[in-house]
C-alpha cells in the first residue's frame, strides 16, 4: 500500500467510510442497537459483506481494521488500495481532476511556472463558473468587476489541491460538498443509533451549488468549443438572461488555461451524483480554442471600454478614521497602466479599498514598492469597491 502514514488511515472515519460505501451501492443489512458494527452487503455477480465499526476505538486497532476493509473493497472494485483510500478520505468533497498533457514534456513532469499558472487559473475558472450559475441574479451582468463577492471569497478559502496522480500530469481540485450535517457530526454520526442515512447526508436528488458549478464549468467548456467550431459569435452566450449564460469573467479565465503550445491539452473531469445517477463529465481545452477566446475577451473589453483594471504602484494613503478599530475604508493613490491596452499611458487614479480585507496588501505594496493589480468600478479618475493583488513584474 502506497499510503504508509498512519495518520491517513486514522483520518478515515466511520462516517466517511459509510458514505463512500453507500455511494458505491452497498446496503446496510444489520444495524442492531447492541452491535458495535454495521453489516453491509453488495449484490453484484457475487454476494459480498463488510463489517464497519460504529466507533473508532483504539488507534492502532482501528487502523488495522480499516486497512483490512480497504483491501476487501479494492478487491470488489478491482482497483488498487491507494485509489480507495484517496476516494474515502475525500468523500466529503467533489474532485475535479485537472490533467496537463503535452507529448514533448519528459517524464510526465511540468515546468513550475506552467504548473502555478494552471492551478491558479483553474481555480479562477471554477469560481467564475460558481458565480455564473449561483449568483447570476445578484450580479445580473455579463462582466463582474470590482470587489470579489463574499460568497466567492469564502469558497476560495475552502478549496484545496490533492495529491497528484499518474497519467500525464493530473492534479485533483478538491471542492467541499455542502453538507451541514456532516460537519456538525464531525466524523461520528453513529452516536445516535437511529441512523437515517438520507437525513444525515442531505438530499441526494439535487446537486448542491458547488456540484452545479462543476457541471456548469465543464459543460460550458464544450459549449464554447462548439460555438467556435461552428464559427458562431460568442456574444450569444454572454447574456445573463440566457439559459446558456457564460460570463466574460469565465471566458477570461478559460482563455488563460494552458500554454501557447499547440500540442498542449488541458482536460477537466469529475463525477457528480444527479437525480440518483452517477454522472461522469469530461472536457478538454487546447491552444486553438484558447487563442480565439482570448481574442473575444480582449475585443469585448475594448468595445465596452473596460479600462477598470490597472497595474502599477501605490502611494499616498488616507483612512476614514484615526481610530484603528473604527476604520472601514482605505483611500490610496495609484500610478499605473490599464491592462486593456498594452500601449496605454500612465494614469493617476484614486482607489478605495475595504480596510480590513486589503490593509496588509496595501501597506506591504507601499512599504516595499511592489507592483499591484487593482480592479474596481471606475468613475472618472476614481476606482471604488476595489480589489488588489501583488504581482511580481
Amino acid at each position: 500500500m502506497g499510503y504508509s502514514n498512519d495518520y491517513i488511515l486514522d483520518s478515515i472515519t466511520p462516517n466517511k467510510l459509510m458514505r463512500y460505501l453507500k455511494e458505491n451501492n452497498w446496503t446496510i443489512i444489520d444495524d442492531s442497537f447492541d452491535s458495535p458494527n454495521y453489516l453491509l452487503s453488495k449484490n453484484d455477480e457475487d454476494f459480498k459483506q463488510l463489517l464497519i465499526p460504529k466507533k473508532k476505538g483504539s488507534s492502532q486497532s482501528y487502523k488495522n481494521i480499516i486497512q483490512t476493509i480497504i483491501y476487501e473493497i479494492a478487491l470488489v472494485q478491482q482497483t488498487n488500495e491507494d485509489v480507495i483510500i484517496n476516494n474515502i478520505a475525500n468523500v466529503d468533497k467533489y474532485v475535479v481532476n485537472i490533467r496537463y498533457a503535452n507529448p514533448n514534456v519528459k517524464n510526465s513532469n511540468i515546468p513550475a511556472s506552467i504548473l502555478y499558472e494552471l492551478l491558479e487559473n483553474a481555480k479562477k475558472l471554477y469560481l467564475n463558473s460558481y458565480a455564473d450559475v449561483n449568483l447570476k441574479d445578484i450580479t445580473a451582468t455579463p462582466y463582474r468587476r470590482g470587489k470579489t463577492l463574499d460568497q466567492i471569497q469564502n469558497l476560495d478559502g475552502r478549496l484545496e489541491f490533492g495529491q497528484t496522480t499518474t497519467g500525464s500530469y493530473i492534479i485533483p481540485l478538491l471542492i467541499p460538498k455542502e453538507d451541514i450535517n456532516f460537519e456538525l457530526h464531525d466524523g461520528d454520526i453513529f452516536e445516535n443509533q437511529n441512523f437515517d442515512f438520507n437525513n444525515e447526508t442531505g438530499n441526494e436528488e439535487l446537486l448542491d451549488s458547488n456540484g452545479k458549478a462543476i457541471l456548469n464549468m465543464i459543460e460550458k467548456m464544450d459549449l464554447v468549443k462548439s460555438i467556435i467550431d461552428d464559427k458562431e459569435d460568442l456574444n450569444i452566450i454572454i447574456d445573463p438572461s440566457s439559459e446558456n449564460f457564460v460570463s466574460v469573467n469565465y471566458l477570461s479565465s478559460l482563455s488563460s488555461i494552458g500554454d501557447e503550445s499547440d500540442e498542449t491539452i488541458i482536460e477537466f473531469s469529475s463525477t457528480v451524483i444527479k437525480n440518483n445517477d452517477v454522472k461522469n463529465i469530461k472536457s478538454s481545452f487546447s491552444s486553438r480554442y484558447k487563442k480565439k477566446v482570448f481574442a473575444f475577451v480582449e475585443e469585448y473589453k475594448k468595445t465596452n471600454k473596460l479600462d477598470n483594471i490597472f497595474t502599477g504602484k501605490l502611494y499616498k494613503l488616507t483612512v476614514d478614521n484615526t481610530e484603528v478599530i473604527e476604520r472601514k475604508t482605505l483611500v490610496v493613490s495609484l500610478e499605473g497602466q490599464s491592462i486593456s491596452s498594452a500601449s496605454s499611458k500612465i494614469q493617476k487614479l484614486v482607489c478605495e479599498f475595504e480596510y480590513e480585507r486589503y490593509k496588509d496588501i496595501i501597506f506591504n505594496a507601499i512599504e516595499n514598492g511592489l507592483t499591484v493589480k487593482v480592479e474596481g468600478d471606475r468613475t472618472g479618475n476614481k476606482l471604488s469597491n476595489c480589489s488588489a493583488e501583488i504581482i511580481y513584474k
